[in-house]
């Protein structure tokens, strides 16, 4: 590697971080650093803990009637592992967009909310962010890109 391409690439680097995420709630640039920002395992093995607290994590989102949820990963979504996912209180209609994909979301977490006949391990309220989560592949493209201005 070159010290030009090296320079390149952490110019594209700070110019994509300090670029606004595209969220259908909250502009921002990166996480909120007002709530924790906790892995979903966090919540699904310590609730007590986060009991109450506004959170930010990333999930796979599923959303369909009495089934609104984070789950750990699609894996478990595909295997209905229910305990190894967040209730969403959130209307359908806003999720939709972002059904089945890996999103950010930031609400208040309530351990004792189990969602329909008790099958979740927690719910998120009050949700005042959802964003899809872009993977790797995304991210490398969007630094790849040549800089346009």
């Amino acid at each position: 590697m070159t010290i030009n391409y090296i320079k390149g690439l952490l110019i594209s680097l700070f110019f994509f971080i300090s670029q606004p995420l595209k969220s259908d709630e909250l502009p921002a640039s990166s996480l909120n650093l007002s709530v924790d920002s906790v892995s979903i395992y966090a919540l699904l093995s310590n609730p007590l803990k986060y009991h109450n607290k506004k959170v930010q994590f990333v999930g796979f989102l599923n959303i369909e009637h009495e089934g609104n949820a984070v789950y750990a990963n699609k894996l478990d979504f595909d295997q209905m592992i229910t305990k190894n996912s967040i209730w969403v209180d959130i209307a359908s209609k806003r999720g939709e967009r972002f059904n089945e994909q890996y999103v950010l979301i930031e609400g208040t977490f309530k351990a004792d909310e189990q969602g329909h006949f008790g099958l979740f391990s927690g719910a998120i309220e009050d949700v005042v962010r959802l964003q899809l989560h872009k993977n790797r592949k995304q991210l490398e493209a969007e630094l790849k890109a040549p800089y346009n201005h």
